[in-house]
């Protein structure tokens, strides 16, 4: 598991590289402003956001204020926040400085309702002040142990406070139309939290992250930015066989292709319910396969264990040609930038190809076992 999480790490660029992408950031081009206001050092998490927002082609200018010193940013009229009347304001809370506050903290049942208030307040401030986008971060939810195992029978636990702040911040955020969440304990459940957490760092210098990590939190940054500034995907065009489906439908037939919930086509089944999901929340579903569209279509038609079904798909192209020309075609039709669009293919060439001829699109390099598609 320690050498996968290294992998995600190293698939992004790095804090280096994204150091010298800040420098190539022409303050007269960029899209917005970000303020970063946070209870821990944030000078390198700044830069890295920075970074990205050029990698990404989304420039950023990133202003970030003094280490701990929110409230007084938000609660001074005179502050760089409220000077600089910036388009987003990042408010960087790390789960160290809540502990560090919980230890102290004289009711601990009732902590988690404190930190809930005053960020609130934070919030409601900010929003009152500007008409700027807030990001908040989430907490990491890390056992501190001294409850043991039954640290989530307890509400004195800093685990149960850390695990209820976070509900209580997702309830704000869906109250609050102004305020959206950076979920930096996501992060740290996907990669790990000792890939992502510096003991010596935090305690030296106050950044609780790895040098390493910081591209992967710039990332979780920019990808809020961009949905919010309207930049999103907006279309999935997938393959069919060995992608939707075991098997080669051509050749294999109705009988021999792999879907369903038993071995290897559960993986292609639950792989089906997603992008079933995905169309129920308005993302445009449309099928790019080389392959005879009739029987193409079968296993829509007549297989008992398809989730999706043809009235899902908006546009659906088997055919033989290349499959850079299909997406032209059906990005075309759609009307919509190549740039909101993601490709879903098994085969390797197929991807490279697509990738080669339409760089603007979005063709995640999909392992060879289909167990791990969804990963």
């Amino acid at each position: 598991m320690v050498h996968r999480n290294i992998q995600i790490i190293m698939e992004f660029p790095t804090f280096s590289q994204l150091r010298k992408s800040a420098k190539n950031i022409d303050p007269q081009t960029t899209i917005a402003k970000i303020v970063v206001l946070g209870d821990c050092a944030t000078q390198h998490i700044a830069k890295s956001i920075e970074g990205y927002s050029f990698y990404v082609n989304y420039p950023l200018r990133v202003i970030d204020t003094d280490y701990n010193q929110i409230t007084a940013q938000v609660f001074d009229a005179n502050s760089d926040l409220y000077r600089e009347a910036p388009k987003y304001v990042l408010v960087f809370m790390c789960s160290e400085m809540l502990k560090s506050a919980f230890d102290t903290f004289p009711n601990k049942k009732g902590f988690a309702d404190y930190c809930y208030k005053n960020i609130v307040n934070i919030w409601d401030t900010i929003c009152t002040k500007t008409n700027s986008v807030i990001l908040q971060t989430t907490f990491i939810e890390n056992d501190d142990a001294v409850f043991g195992n039954y640290a989530l029978k307890t509400k004195e636990s800093f685990l149960y406070q850390v695990k209820k702040l976070n509900f209580l911040l997702c309830e704000g955020a869906q109250e609050n139309k102004g305020v959206y969440l950076v979920d930096i304990n996501k992060i740290a459940s996907n990669i790990g939290y000792s890939n992502l957490h510096d003991s010596k760092m935090y305690y030296m210098a106050k950044l609780p992250f790895k040098t390493d990590s910081l591209p992967i939190i710039a990332k979780a940054v920019l990808d809020v930015v961009c949905a919010v500034g309207g930049r999103f995907k907006k279309c999935v065009i997938t393959d069919l066989d060995n992608t939707l489906w075991g098997g080669v439908i051509g050749d294999d037939g109705m009988s021999g292709i792999e879907i369903g919930d038993l071995g290897s086509g559960h993986a292609f089944d639950d792989l089906q319910h997603w992008l079933k999901s995905l169309r129920e929340r308005g993302i445009i579903l449309a099928i790019c396969s080389k392959n005879e569209e009739d029987t193409a279509k079968e296993p829509f038609l007549n297989h008992p264990d398809m989730v999706l079904s043809l009235k899902d798909i908006s546009l659906f192209v088997a055919n033989w040609k290349d499959k850079a020309s299909n997406i032209r075609y059906i990005q075309q039709t759609l009307n919509i930038g190549m740039d909101s669009i993601v490709f879903i293919d098994d085969n390797p060439f197929e991807r490279d190809q697509v990738r080669t001829s339409i760089p603007e699109i979005t063709v995640p390099e999909l392992p060879e076992d289909p167990s791990q598609y969804l990963d």
